[in-house]
Formats: C-alpha cells, sequence, structure tokens
C-alpha cells in the first residue's frame, strides 16, 4: 500500500514521465495520466477523456494506492485501450449499417490495430513487472 505523496515521489523519479508544472503545482504526465501535487495534496487526472483532464475515480484512485505509479499507469492505458475500441466497435457499427463509407470504415481499422498493438505491448509490460514481483 503506497501514500498518494509516495506515488507522487514515484512518478518524480519516473525517467519516461514528462514533466508538466504548472503555477503552484508540479506535475507529471504518462500513458495520459497526469499527477499533480499541490501544497502536499495530490490529484491523478485521466487525459485521454475529453477536452478536460478528469479526476480519476475512487475505485481508480486504489489501483495506484495498491501497486504504485507504474503499474497504476499500465492499468489505467489498458482501460484507456478497452474503452477506446468499444468506441471504434460502435462507430464502426454504425457506419456499416448507414453511409457504409470504406474510406470510413478503412481508417477506423487501421485505428482499431494501433490501439491493439499499443495495448498487446501494455500488457507484455505489465505482466513482465507482476512477475517480478
Amino acid at each position: 500500500m503506497y501514500q498518494l505523496l509516495e506515488i507522487y515521489r514515484q512518478a518524480e523519479t519516473d525517467e519516461v514521465s514528462s514533466i508538466t508544472d504548472g503555477p503552484g503545482y508540479k506535475g507529471r504526465l504518462r500513458q495520459g495520466i497526469k499527477i499533480t501535487k499541490e501544497n502536499n495534496r495530490v490529484h491523478i487526472f485521466n487525459t485521454t477523456l475529453g477536452d478536460f483532464y478528469k479526476e480519476i475515480t475512487p475505485s481508480q484512485y486504489t489501483i495506484f494506492v495498491e501497486h504504485g505509479w507504474v503499474i497504476g499507469i499500465y492499468k489505467m492505458a489498458l482501460h484507456n485501450y478497452k474503452r477506446k475500441l468499444n468506441v471504434i466497435e460502435l462507430k464502426m457499427r454504425a457506419e456499416v449499417n448507414t453511409r457504409k463509407n470504406d474510406r470510413h470504415i478503412k481508417a477506423l481499422k487501421k485505428s482499431r490495430t494501433h490501439i491493439l498493438k499499443n495495448y498487446n505491448q501494455i500488457s507484455k509490460k505489465l505482466n513482465r513487472l507482476l512477475i517480478k514481483i
């Protein structure tokens, strides 16, 4: 079990995380997840949900508290990829049942292939980390 400040320190020392410091806070970003520290208060945001960063849910905070920064990032990335795949699936169904635009269908398939590739890479990295533990 980790405290949120410990998780932030892990993100700070993570060489892969990007620095996203702003006025009055320090932040790190990796795999679409942003962690910020403001006056010893830590918040974690999912940046893949739309135009604005949305704070993660309490159950998602539990993932980070139980597993730490890197494993939490990988689990959240897998969750985000699954959500994106579901959206693409719905768009493909709608396209096939309505306009039947081949270019759009091909673009959706290409996007799906790209996301599946990323999903598999992250899944392998997560499995390697979990085996080491």
